[in-house]
């Protein structure tokens, strides 16, 4: 792979793992539209360590917070969310890859509901969410196991529909996404040292664009959040859809 294609990589996937598109579903599409080979995709892998840099620096001070006051309560918290899409993740990972056009149309639809009927929301504060709620959310983070299914517009979703206020909506999401990325990136690390010892200057190019296009794409997604915008990416996933059905096999 070329450093430009690196670059151009690095954009889509920045962009599309934070803004409510699926990543993962842009990567299914185009590989099985274009006959993309398998190398291609493990090569891809690596741009989620400039997915993890960006969100890290985004949630920053929430992270600093829990380590300099030692919030276990706030970490056990985190980790009741992660519990759901970690055990989907290991027993069903394969299954939930989608077999047709037809089945990744339906995972772009449900992301197009997710951004078009965008839950209220309330007064709420992720620190004092119960278990119930905590689970709720990660029920939802482990529907995005599924390529087509945007993680950020489903547990943004299910974060204000437990009444929890915009603002946190996203810290929790945040962080939710930075401990799936890492976790996901420690799995696939392998994957990832081999991309860059055989092709070290792509693999940079790639991660340093995928961390600035994500960073973009954070600080977007919060701005749209707070202003109740993301029904704007509904048409665009609609229309996805509808291709995913008629191009793929």
């Amino acid at each position: 792979m070329t450093p430009l294609e690196a670059l151009i990589l690095g954009c889509v996937q920045g962009l599309t793992e934070f803004l409510p598109v699926s990543s993962s579903g842009h990567l299914l599409f185009a590989s099985r539209l274009f006959g993309l080979q398998e190398g291609f995709i493990d090569f891809a892998v690596a741009a989620h360590l400039g997915s993890l840099a960006a969100v890290l620096l985004f949630v920053r001070s929430d992270v600093a917070a829990m380590l300099r006051q030692l919030q276990i309560k706030a970490v056990l918290r985190l980790g009741v969310a992660t519990v759901p899409a970690a055990v989907v993740g290991i027993l069903f990972k394969e299954a939930l890859i989608p077999r047709s056009g037809w089945q990744l149309a339906l995972a772009f639809l449900g992301s197009a509901l997710f951004c078009g009927f965008m839950a209220r929301g309330g007064e709420g504060r992720w620190r004092q969410m119960g278990a119930a709620n905590l689970l709720f959310v990660g029920a939802f983070q482990a529907t995005a196991l599924v390529p087509g299914v945007s993680r950020s517009g489903a547990t943004v979703w299910a974060a204000l529909a437990t009444r929890l206020s915009r603002q946190q909506a996203l810290s929790f999401s945040f962080l939710l996404a930075a401990i799936a990325i890492g976790g996901a990136s420690l799995l696939r690390a392998k994957h990832i040292a081999a991309n860059f010892c055989n092709q070290p200057l792509p693999s940079v190019v790639l991660v340093a664009s995928s961390f600035a296009f994500s960073l973009a794409a954070l600080a977007l997604l919060k701005r749209l959040v707070l202003r109740s915008r993301l029904w704007i990416f509904a048409p665009y996933l609609a229309v996805l859809a509808v291709l995913s059905a008629l191009l793929l096999k």
